[in-house]
């Protein structure tokens, strides 16, 4: 709902929290789809601010782990 009102830094900030609740204490990813929708997301509203080099490296990271791990939708939604 921020990005599609234009709050794309309110928007930034809840995708960055989102996706930290996909991760464990280490800093490794303990729910897949969780922080994989969230990052997502989170490369598509910095995508709309400006910042592509930033989303296509969240977008490919994404991408790579959903392709290793089977995670079919996560593909699709990368992509």
């Amino acid at each position: 709902a921020y990005a599609g009102l234009g709050r794309y830094q309110a928007a930034v900030t809840f995708y960055e929290e989102a996706a930290n609740l996909g991760l464990d204490d280490n800093g490794e990813i303990k729910l897949p789809h969780v922080w994989g929708l969230a990052t997502q997301e989170l490369g598509h509203t910095l995508y709309k601010m400006g910042k592509s080099s930033k989303a296509k490296e969240l977008l490919t990271q994404t991408t790579n782990y959903a392709k290793k791990h089977r995670i079919y939708v996560g593909l699709s939604e990368g992509g």
